[in-house]
């Protein structure tokens, strides 16, 4: 009799474990509703990312440069705008050009010209002339985002060679988006090539106001584009939330048996430690696993190319680990609380 206890004894770590897994498929089992919820959270998560995608993308076919454009029409260059029309400017303190180098006349010449001709003319205090490129360069480090641009001149005899400074960061703003080429670029190269041919004209003795200067931009026709899609931007957080899901019941669950005293109760009984958290090791194992395979699952369903294009078994390794490692965290939370109320706000 007594070889017979020894020897159940000996395997109580594989029964208690057998038996508290077992309870944890019960409770999910009579727990209907919440793991329906839990399993569902997969689709539910996903569902919200395709709707955000499907969302922007709709959006994103409203701009002008993703419609078709059938007929190409020619539109004038602009003025060099003022540097408070700059999405990121503003009203802060500004500067519309600087230009290089501020001791020659012919180049302060050229410049009076540029400011004088645009409409509307800009004004002293938004040109700044400096002395060389380094001095430009140290300037706009030292006041970044203050201005557009520069323009560098180089005198070679009576030729003149020039280089633009310009940045080229597409900006945007609450849906308006402000292209650094068409806002800035082209208008100042213009401007500026228009001042040095007058300049040059002039110079050798030739008439300034022949040929007219009106050039045009002219967008090339196309169909209608495909919109850069934004799901790589928004899927992301929404997989991690569908895997975070189940922690959180997960960690109330196991909050709410230290509370109501079941684990000390089942301690007195002979449990052991090790299989108590084998037990939801083992629970959590499957439930992980079943995670996995609904993420991948409704994720080619919903066809979102992220799952289409990438091997079927790396995601679900993928999804599962890290619903583990989740799992793993979460017992090392449920060890600092007492409060199943706690637990959830916690999660």
């Amino acid at each position: 009799m007594q070889d017979s206890l020894d020897h159940l004894w000996s395997w109580r770590f594989l029964q208690q474990s057998a038996a508290l897994t077992y309870k944890n498929v019960l409770v999910a089992w009579r727990s209907r509703r919440a793991t329906i919820i839990r399993l569902l959270a997969p689709l539910v998560f996903l569902l919200l990312a395709l709707l955000i995608q499907l969302s922007l993308d709709a959006n994103n076919k409203r701009e002008r440069r993703i419609q078709a454009s059938e007929v190409a029409e020619a539109s004038l260059l602009g003025s060099i705008p003022d540097c408070h029309e700059d999405l990121y400017i503003a009203d802060k303190p500004c500067l519309t050009f600087l230009y290089t180098p501020n001791g020659s006349a012919a180049v302060q010449s050229i410049i009076n010209n540029i400011k004088a001709s645009n409409e509307p003319p800009i004004t002293r205090d938004k040109v700044l002339g400096l002395a060389s490129r380094a001095a430009a360069d140290e300037y706009m480090m030292a006041h970044p985002e203050t201005v557009l641009g520069a323009v560098h001149f180089f005198e070679e005899g009576s030729n003149f060679k020039y280089m633009l400074q310009i940045n080229t960061t597409a900006k945007a703003f609450k849906g308006t988006t402000q292209s650094p080429v068409t806002f800035f670029t082209m208008p100042f190269m213009s401007s500026v090539a228009r001042e040095v041919s007058r300049f040059q004209l002039a110079a050798a003795g030739q008439p300034t106001g022949t040929p007219e200067w009106m050039p045009r931009l002219l967008k090339f026709p196309h169909p209608q584009l495909r919109s850069v899609g934004m799901v790589g931007y928004v899927l992301g957080p929404f997989i991690f939330a569908a895997c975070m899901f189940g922690v959180v019941t997960q960690l109330a669950l196991i909050v709410s048996e230290k509370e109501h005293g079941l684990i000390t109760s089942l301690r007195h009984m002979g449990l052991l430690q090790s299989s108590y958290w084998t037990s939801w090791v083992c629970f959590d194992v499957l439930m992980g696993m079943i995670t996995a395979l609904s993420i991948v699952a409704w994720g080619n369903v919903l066809q979102f190319r992220f799952f289409l294009r990438n091997d079927a078994g790396l995601l679900v390794l993928l999804f599962w680990l890290f619903a583990l490692a989740m799992s793993s965290f979460s017992y090392f939370l449920s060890v600092f609380m007492s409060n199943q109320q706690t637990a959830t706000y916690a999660g």
